[in-house]
Order: C-alpha cells, then sequence, then structure tokens
C-alpha cells in the first residue's frame, strides 16, 4: 500500500504538470490574439485609406482651380498622415477627431484633450514649484512672472488658449457636430460645401464640399487690366489677381532722364535706375561717373568753409548741409559740470578738473565718491544689504555686484525626471540630457532632449517590398506591419491549385483568392457537379479523441487543405405529381412522385360538384372526369333557389334538369303596425316566375292584421288609418286640440291641431293681467322677506338679553406671560447635534484639500 506521502508527492508532480500545460495553452491563445488583433488594425488601416482614396475625387469634381491645390489636400488621406501622433495609432473613419487650424492633421478627441489637460496641468504645477520671486543686484524684488496657459499642437506647436481644448466633435468646416458615418461621403465630412471665406481676402467662399486641410485657391473668374493698364481687360482666375502682358513700362524714373525698361508692373514699382551718370560731390571739386539712382556723394576733402565766428572754418568731410555754429563760442564746464563758463568769443581754452567730489547720480541710484574726473564713472562700490538670486542667505555686499550663493537648486527640470543641480537657481534651465527612450516602433531611439509625455514618431523610414518583388513603397519606421502589401500592380505568378484555371489578379500577401468558378465535373447521374469548386478546400481538423485536463486545457486544430467529396446532385429537372395537376423542377437527387396538396377536381356523375380529396393517384392524367379512386358525391343541393328564399333545398344533389321542391318553410314577421305576429309559407310568397309587384300585394295580404296602425304622426297624434306598410297618410287633418300656455302660464287656450300647424304657434302672448299678478307677486315676496328680518334682529335682541342677565357683560382679562425652562436633556440633544454637524464639515474639507 502506497503512503500518504506517496500520493502527496504524486498529487504535486500531476499539479505541477497540469500548470505548465496551462502555461503553455496560455501562451499560444496570446499569440493567436496577437495575430488576429494585428489583421484587424491592417485591414482597418488599409480601408480606411482606400476609402479615402476613392472618394477624394468626388470633393474636386466640379473644381477647375489650381491642380497643386488639389494635391495639396490628397495628402491628407495618404495612409502616413492618418495615424494620431498622440497614440500613435490609426485614425479611423468612424472614430472622433479634431483638426489643427494651422497643419491642419488630425487627432483623436480624447487624445487631443488628454494632451491639452496634461500640459496645462504640468506648466502649471512647475509653476508653482517656482519661488514667488527674487533679488536683482540692485536688492530690488522681482515677483513671479503670472502664468500665461497655454497648449500646443503636437506637430505643428501652434500655441491655443486654454479656452480653446475642444469639447465636441465637428466636420472639417465646422457645420455639422457630432456628424454620422456615411457610405458616400469622404469620413468626417458632413457633404455640405465648405463656405470658409479664402485667405486671399477676395471675398469669396471655398465651394468645394467639406474637406480637410487649407482651402484651395480661388477658382471664380475676374475681369481687369494688366498691370500697366496698357492692354485690355482679360479674364484670369480670382486667385491670380493680377497678369502681365509684354509691352514695356517705359515711365520716366526718379533721375529724370531715362525710362522705365522693365515689363509690365504696377504703378510706383519702377526699379532703381541703372545707367551711370556724371556726377559733382556736395562741395562741387570733383566729379565722377555714378548710377543714377545715387543723387549725390561725398569727397574726401575738408570742407574749410568759414564758420559764422569768422575766426574757425568747418572742419568736416565734404557736406551738403549747412555747416552749423562754431564749437568753441559754447558754453563750457568741468567735468562733474559744477563750474560752468561762458565766453563772448571763440576760445580754443577748456576747463580742466575742478577737485571737488563728482556726486554724480550712477545707474544704481547712488552717487559717484570719486574725485570731478574724465570720461563715464566708475562702478558703485557701496555696500549694501543683498540677498542672493535664489532667496537663501543675505549679506552685505558691494552695490555692483550680483550676490551668488553656492545653493544648489533640487528642483525637477521641465522633464520631471532630472534635477537642477544648478548653484543659485532662479529659473531652473530646460533639460539638456538626450531622452534616449526606444520609439514605438522598437528598433531606434528618441534622440530629442529629454522631455515629459510620450516620445514622436519615428521618423526614419522602412521599404516594404511587395512578394513577387516589382513594387515596393517607403513607409514610416514601425509601420512596414499595416503596409504588408504596397498595392503592386502586376499580376500574381502563383500557379493554382485546382483544376480550373486562375483568374487573374493583382500581386498579394498569402494565399490566392478561394476559387469561385463552378466545378463542372460529371456526376454518375449524367449531370455535371454545380457546386462551387471543392478542390481545395480550408478545413479545421481536431482531435476526436482529445479528453481535457481541465477547463483551460482546449483541443489542438489542425488546418489542412483538401479536396472533398462532391456534393449531391442539384440540377433540376421536371416531375409531375399523382394527379397531373402540375410539373414542377426538383433537384436530382430528391426527384419523385408525390402529390401536389392541391384538391383532385374531377368532375363528378351529378354535374355540380368536383372531387375534394387532395391529390392522388389516378390512372389517366389527361382525363377531368371521375376516376376509380375519386369520391362520390354526398353534398346537398346547390341548385340556384327563388330571389328571396333562403332555406336550401330538401333534396339531396341532383342533376340540373330535375327541378327542387317546393319551399314549405312557415315564415313568421311583424305586421306592418308591429302590434301581432303573421305566418305565411315561404313558397305563398317567394314564388319563382312572379315580378315584384305581385310579390309585395301577397305580402301585404299576409302582413295586414286589420287593427288599428299604432303609429303617430308628426305632431304627435296617433294614426287614424288600419295597419299599413309605409308612412302613415292624412297627417294634414289632424284636428285634435291642443292645450297652450303662455310664458307665466296665467293665460290657458284650448286650439285644434291644424289651426296650430297652420299659424306655426307654440306659445301664447302676456297681456295686462299678466303683468299685474307679477308685480302682485314681487310684492308679496317683499314683503315675506322684510318680515323674516325683523323676526331675526328680535329674536337676537331677545337671546343676548337674557345672556347678560345670566352671565353679565364679558370681561377681558390680562394675560400673563410664561417662561419655560429648557430641560438638561433638550440641552445634550444640541450639543450631540452640533458635534456631528462639525465632524461632517472636517471630512469634508479634507477631501477637497488633499484630494486637489
Amino acid at each position: 500500500m502506497p503512503s500518504t506521502k506517496d500520493k502527496g508527492i504524486k498529487a504535486q508532480k500531476g499539479n505541477k504538470k497540469q500548470h505548465a500545460n496551462f502555461e503553455e495553452i496560455q501562451k499560444k491563445n496570446m499569440e493567436l490574439l496577437k495575430d488576429r488583433v494585428m489583421q484587424i488594425d491592417s485591414s482597418d488601416d488599409e480601408d480606411s485609406s482606400r476609402v479615402g482614396k476613392e472618394k477624394i475625387a468626388s470633393l474636386f469634381k466640379n473644381y477647375q482651380g489650381n491642380e497643386n491645390d488639389v494635391a495639396r489636400i490628397q495628402q491628407y488621406f495618404d495612409g502616413e498622415n492618418l495615424d494620431c501622433l498622440i497614440c500613435i495609432r490609426s485614425v479611423k473613419a468612424k472614430d472622433r477627431i479634431w483638426n489643427c487650424g494651422t497643419c491642419y492633421l488630425s487627432f483623436h478627441l480624447l487624445c487631443i484633450q488628454k494632451w491639452a489637460n496634461d500640459s496645462m496641468n504640468l506648466k502649471k504645477l512647475w509653476h508653482d514649484n517656482q519661488p514667488n520671486g527674487y533679488y536683482d543686484n540692485q536688492g530690488n524684488y522681482i515677483r513671479k512672472k503670472e502664468l500665461k496657459l497655454f497648449w500646443d499642437c503636437p506637430a505643428c506647436r501652434h500655441e491655443y488658449l486654454d479656452n480653446e481644448i475642444p469639447r465636441e466633435y465637428s466636420c472639417y468646416c465646422g457645420k455639422e457636430i457630432n456628424p454620422d458615418y456615411q457610405d458616400w461621403l469622404v469620413p468626417h465630412s458632413c457633404g455640405m460645401m465648405c463656405q470658409k471665406p479664402l485667405e486671399t481676402l477676395c471675398g469669396h467662399k471655398c465651394t468645394i464640399l467639406c474637406h480637410p486641410g487649407k482651402c484651395p485657391s480661388c477658382p471664380q473668374t475676374i475681369q481687369t487690366s494688366c498691370k500697366c493698364g496698357k492692354s485690355p481687360i482679360k479674364t484670369i482666375r480670382c486667385s491670380q489677381k493680377s497678369w502681365n502682358c509684354s509691352q514695356k513700362c517705359s515711365k520716366l524714373l526718379s533721375c529724370g532722364v531715362h525710362k522705365c525698361s522693365g515689363v509690365c508692373h504696377g504703378p510706383n514699382e519702377c526699379p532703381p535706375c541703372k545707367e551711370k551718370s556724371v556726377k559733382k560731390c556736395h562741395c562741387g571739386n570733383k566729379s565722377k561717373e555714378i548710377k543714377c539712382e545715387q543723387l549725390s556723394w561725398s569727397c574726401d576733402k575738408v570742407c574749410n568753409k568759414p564758420l559764422s565766428c569768422g575766426i574757425h572754418v568747418c572742419d568736416k568731410k565734404c557736406h551738403g548741409n549747412d555747416c552749423g555754429d562754431c564749437k568753441y563760442g559754447l558754453e563750457r564746464s568741468c567735468f562733474c559740470g559744477k563750474q560752468k563758463v561762458t565766453v563772448s568769443k571763440c576760445d580754443e581754452s577748456s576747463l580742466d578738473s575742478c577737485g571737488d567730489t563728482c556726486l554724480k547720480q550712477l545707474p544704481c541710484g547712488h552717487i559717484c565718491l570719486s574725485r570731478c574726473h574724465k570720461g563715464d564713472c566708475d562702478t558703485c562700490k557701496e555696500q549694501v544689504e543683498k540677498k542672493c538670486r535664489c532667496g537663501v542667505i543675505t549679506k552685505l555686499y558691494p552695490c555692483s555686484k550680483e550676490l551668488l550663493c553656492e545653493t544648489k537648486c533640487n528642483s525637477q527640470k521641465s522633464c520631471k525626471k532630472h534635477s537642477c543641480k544648478s548653484k543659485c537657481c532662479v529659473e531652473c534651465a530646460p533639460c539638456s540630457i538626450v531622452c534616449g527612450k526606444v520609439l514605438a516602433c522598437g528598433r531606434h531611439k528618441c534622440d530629442a532632449l529629454c522631455h515629459s509625455g510620450n516620445c514622436y514618431p519615428c521618423n526614419e523610414r522602412q521599404k516594404v517590398t511587395c512578394r513577387c518583388g516589382a513594387t515596393s513603397v517607403s513607409v514610416r519606421c514601425g509601420k512596414a506591419n499595416k503596409y504588408k502589401n504596397p498595392n503592386c500592380k502586376e499580376t500574381c505568378k502563383v500557379p493554382s491549385k485546382c483544376h480550373h484555371e486562375s483568374k487573374p489578379h493583382y500581386c498579394h500577401i498569402g494565399d490566392c483568392p478561394i476559387c469561385r468558378q463552378i466545378c463542372d465535373e460529371p456526376l454518375k447521374c449524367g449531370h455535371k457537379c454545380l457546386d462551387t469548386c471543392h478542390d481545395y478546400v480550408r478545413t479545421v481538423i481536431k482531435d476526436k479523441n482529445f479528453v481535457p485536463a481541465g477547463p483551460w486545457d482546449v483541443p489542438e486544430e489542425r488546418i489542412e487543405y483538401r479536396k472533398l467529396p462532391h456534393s449531391s446532385c442539384k440540377t433540376k429537372v421536371p416531375v409531375n405529381c399523382l394527379g397531373g395537376h402540375e410539373v414542377i423542377q426538383m433537384n436530382c437527387y430528391e426527384a419523385r412522385v408525390t402529390s401536389c396538396g392541391r384538391k383532385c377536381n374531377r368532375k363528378l356523375p351529378c354535374g355540380n360538384h368536383t372531387c375534394q380529396k387532395d391529390c392522388h393517384e389516378v390512372t389517366d392524367l389527361n382525363s377531368d372526369l371521375q376516376d376509380e379512386n375519386c369520391e362520390d358525391c354526398e353534398l346537398p343541393c346547390v341548385k340556384e333557389r327563388p330571389k328571396y328564399c333562403s332555406h336550401p333545398c330538401t333534396r339531396s344533389c341532383h342533376v340540373p334538369e330535375k327541378p327542387c321542391k317546393k319551399c314549405i318553410v312557415q315564415i313568421k314577421a311583424k305586421c306592418f303596425c308591429g302590434l301581432s305576429d303573421a305566418y305565411y309559407r315561404c313558397c305563398d310568397v317567394n314564388k319563382r316566375d312572379i315580378d315584384e309587384e305581385t310579390r309585395q300585394a301577397l305580402l301585404e295580404k299576409y302582413l295586414c292584421c286589420g287593427a288599428k296602425c299604432m303609429k303617430t304622426y308628426a305632431c304627435g297624434h296617433q294614426c287614424t288609418n288600419i295597419c299599413h306598410p309605409g308612412i302613415c297618410k292624412g297627417a294634414e287633418n289632424c284636428r285634435k286640440k291642443v292645450k297652450l300656455m303662455c310664458s307665466c302660464k296665467t293665460r290657458k287656450a284650448d286650439l285644434t291641431c291644424d289651426k296650430v300647424r297652420a299659424e306655426n304657434i307654440t306659445i301664447l302672448e302676456c297681456n295686462d293681467e299678466c303683468e299685474e299678478k307679477r308685480k302682485q307677486i314681487e310684492e308679496e315676496n317683499q314683503r315675506k322677506i322684510l318680515k323674516q328680518k325683523q323676526l331675526e334682529e328680535e329674536k337676537n335682541r331677545k337671546e343676548l338679553e337674557e345672556y347678560e342677565k345670566k352671565f353679565g357683560p364679558k370681561k377681558y382679562k390680562e394675560r400673563k406671560q410664561r417662561y419655560v425652562e429648557e430641560k438638561k436633556s433638550d440641552m445634550k440633544l444640541k450639543i450631540a447635534i452640533a458635534s456631528g454637524i462639525f465632524l461632517v464639515i472636517s471630512v469634508v474639507l479634507y477631501f477637497i484639500f488633499f484630494n486637489n
């Protein structure tokens, strides 16, 4: 018997083996999943770029402007420009994007929002970590500059303000928010005209459909003359603005001698005269040949003209302006300016140093303490209390020198990775270390200076070659797996793997397309196989004897390409049903005689009906008479009954020549006046060969009860005729009495019905008697109301007297104020509530300040 220890060792070995199998299977599944994701990404990228290339032509369908503008907009649909520079992923046709207004590149909306927020947060954090200010070399406190928050485009570095962070996904022209993807439109386009004002400010607007990139040049036409105005008006494109003719300008140049030899140009745009002419200098002593555009020139001779003083002469070189006043006749002073002397005549003598203290104000604000001296003052040497640049130490130091301490800065640089380590640092310099991170391509490293956030995409290029080697394309490094097929236009040279000749198709990566031709090989039945070619079919083979070790264990799948056997023949052949009603087309392998499900419909001997059995086997398919397998007729007679007879014939189905029996069914009906019931046989009234008038006479005979009619006239009185059909007659002769009254019901009168109808009387008119009676009634009502009021007042007076006799007059008592002492329990409750409120407020403040 094995021990428990041996069992435990075996169990541990089994668990290790299962765990190893699990890890191996998990690794295989992850590799398959990665391959599948890469295939989906590459197919999506190819589809997105292909869609743009197919639909971009629709944007310029009616555009007849500059072809360079068309090529410039088409470049935004290339595969390389469809990558988001932030997440380094492709921009799909259905993604929410944002377009830069300067470089016009597209980014994912969520990516650019995160980029902008992170950029501003980093700048704000760096600004908050800087000191609030510093002291300059003069001891003045310089405050920290206010932070100007902005974020920049990842591609062109154009600056945007914090309120310009994109919040909504819009089309290229900005007309539609959240545009839906349409198969017939360019992705992210609303399909309407752009209508943006053109940059040339010509007044026209962009007329192509909503598009990415910069709007093309204006294609409108204008009529204008050439720049010089000599040629007639000509029609040109608005983007061209102007045109040049081939004529010379011939306008007189600024020299006043020569004419402009330039070709057509605008007014005041003539070039300087390039001809040469002999001109004298300013003093007029020398002459030489110079360019016409140079109006004058100076020689090296001293002027020597006498000045206004009459003693001295001008010592300037040849000049064109006035010589000016004599410099020796002006006011003079010592070097510091304290002693001043004004001379009456020109004297070449000057004042020396006065020997006094200079006392000139220095740039720092102090005064110069040296003796009166020539030239600029020396630097300030006064000792002042100064702070170092970073504000750590304070001591007496020469005013003109900057105090620097030895303290090293421990703040992080803008990259947020390396420390500054500069001495007496006020503002940390940008990091100068190379980043060196491996880029997304996985082959090169980032050569930019150390930075925060993601590195920019690799700028290196890779060459991707097609399968046959005839076509290659240069793509951005790391994108080679997304451009496996460089759209080679050469014919694929891989031989066919079935019995058909392969259809010509372009060079490609991977297996050739599956053959979709009809097999067309002969079958046993003589027909040809109509299935799709099955000589080379991808088949997934699983191990049927596989026993999983656990829920993570899956059977191995092996993919093979096999030739599958022919399926059943599906050629259509004609087949008759059992009763010969129809011929249907059935597959060859299903062809057999069956019932079609219709009724037999062969004529029975009665001549009125047909066989109602479902389609059954018969001896003669071409006959329409009763077969031995058909049923016998057991239905009732279906011969047409008299017009108003609704009862069936009592005989069974019979031939049309044999007449039906008379209908003896008793019919019960009300008489014309509806007072009593009448009975008659159906055959006595509803006869086959009688007209309508005779039938109505017979019907009146049986339905007239002989009593007085119970109907009423329109006036409301009973009819005086005997039971009859239709409307009662004699209503105009009604003379029964009608009782009428006036509106107050005082007057009454009895009149005959015919008189009331003739005079259209509905109510009698009131007379003087009615008016007098109405007044009497109103007076009587007023007396009753007055009497009732007097009785109520008397009753109230008596009740008041009885009350005062019993209780006396009402006394008013002054209310006393009551003071209620607060209980100790109420005070404890208030203290508990106050402490609870304080606790809640402290928790809320903690989360607000410490989470921010």
